[in-house]
């Protein structure tokens, strides 16, 4: 009998309420409970008070809720017949489904590969103007290399036939 009366009241109470009663029977403050939660004792008067009713009720706000009522060992699903009664939970949103088609990434796919085999002409492209570049810079550097040294070689034969001479 005592489960019935106690039913009829909780029917009777609003949400805020419920939670505070629960609160207060567990002998728990509001600083507790904000500090278990890492809610603002400001945030947990709004839900006491019910406060939250005039802002609508947010997503977040239902989870602070849930988690109070979780803390305060109230059932999810008086939270929940709660919260139907508010108009909030069970809201069946319709979503179009997503067409997809193979075409449409195959397509893609193939626009993908172009441009990537592109970027890989370009890049070997490049690096063969720069192989050729490098090679005739090198031979450039060894045809003056090798004059400097045939210029070399002829002024050291010319001084050693000087030095001859003159000794």
């Amino acid at each position: 009998m005592n489960q019935a009366i106690a039913e009829q009241i909780d029917i009777a109470l609003t949400l805020g309420q419920l939670l505070r009663n629960a609160r207060k029977e567990q002998d728990l403050s509001q600083e507790d409970v904000a500090d278990h939660l890492r809610l603002s004792p400001s945030v947990l008067e709004r839900i006491e008070s019910d406060a939250y009713l005039s802002e609508g009720l947010t997503v977040f706000m239902r989870g602070y809720i849930r988690a109070y009522a979780k803390l305060v060992n109230i059932a999810s699903t008086k939270i929940d017949t709660f919260f139907a009664d508010m108009g909030v939970l069970n809201k069946t949103n319709k979503v179009k489904p997503v067409k997809f088609t193979f075409r449409d990434a195959h397509a893609k796919q193939r626009s993908m590969r172009w441009i990537t085999s592109a970027i890989i002409v370009v890049l070997l492209l490049l690096v063969v103007l720069w192989a050729v570049w490098h090679h005739n810079s090198n031979k450039n550097l060894v045809a003056s290399t090798n004059q400097l040294l045939l210029a070399n070689n002829q002024i050291s034969a010319v001084q050693t036939s000087n030095s001859r001479h003159l000794a």
